[in-house]
Order: structure tokens, then sequence, then C-alpha cells
């Protein structure tokens, strides 16, 4: 048994990465093209939207699994916006599943923040978010009760 395993694990490592890369996709794509007839089916079961909301939190779980988790998030042109705020509207820490950062609702998260001018979300595979903010020019500083803002 002992050489069956050795000769297992030396197969393993003569298959180039880029092939087992490859079979990962490829069983990913698999699994999402299962999970969305199966949820095409579901929604029209009595309690099909719990069943829906559990199916998709598996495959998220799944894809995570998979390698597709967050490991870094890139932000270009932050001077003034702190870095907790742009975390919770990217609703992403190290260890989220990638495909759960939803880069419009984050886009619209961050627009709205008074500093930020526009935003440009991207999920780069297989484990980063990147965050690209143009924020507006203070003009002017305001001193309120002791407290300075930038205007």
């Amino acid at each position: 048994m002992r050489g069956i395993t050795a000769v297992k694990q030396h197969a393993h490592r003569n298959v180039p990465a880029r092939l087992r890369r490859g079979a990962i996709w490829i069983g990913l794509l698999l699994l999402v093209t299962a999970a969305a007839v199966a949820a095409l089916n579901i929604k029209h079961v009595g309690n099909g939207k719990a069943l829906l909301a559990r199916a998709s939190t598996y495959l998220l779980q799944t894809t995570a699994t998979l390698g597709l988790r967050v490991a870094d998030i890139r932000v270009e042109g932050r001077a003034t916006t702190d870095r907790d705020t742009i975390l919770e509207a990217l609703s992403a820490r190290p260890g989220t599943p990638l495909l759960a950062v939803d880069p419009a609702r984050a886009k619209q998260q961050l627009e709205s923040l008074p500093w930020v001018r526009s935003a440009v979300i991207e999920r780069r595979f297989p484990d980063t978010i990147y965050v690209r903010l143009v924020e507006r020019e203070p003009m002017a500083l305001w001193q309120h009760h002791g407290k300075l803002d930038l205007i």
C-alpha cells in the first residue's frame, strides 16, 4: 500500500499547475451550473426561498473552499476616507468568499460618502478586491466647537 500512495503523490506533482487550476475551474463551473438549475426548480416549491438562500450560502462557502476567498484588499486614491468605512462598504474581510462581495452595491455605498466623488470596485480572481477612489478636494477648514472639519 505504501508504494501506491507514493506513486499517487508523485503523479500529482507531475501534473502541471495550470492543468490543476483548469480542473478546479471546470469543477466550479459545473457546480455553479448545477446550482443554477436547482435554483430554477426550487423557487417553484413552497419553501423555495429558504432552500434557495441555504443553497446560495452553501455555494459561496464551496467557492471559498476552492480558493475564491478574499486574501487581499487593494485601495488606490484613499486620502480622507476611513479604512473601516471602506471595509464596511465592501462587506468584506480576509476570508470572505470572493463571490459574496457585490461590487455594484459597494460602489453605491462608497459614492454616497461625502468625500468620495467616484469609486471603482473589481473582483480580481482568485483572491483580491480592488478599489479605486477619486476623492473630493477639500476647499477650506471649518472650526466648530473646537473641532476642525474639512469643507
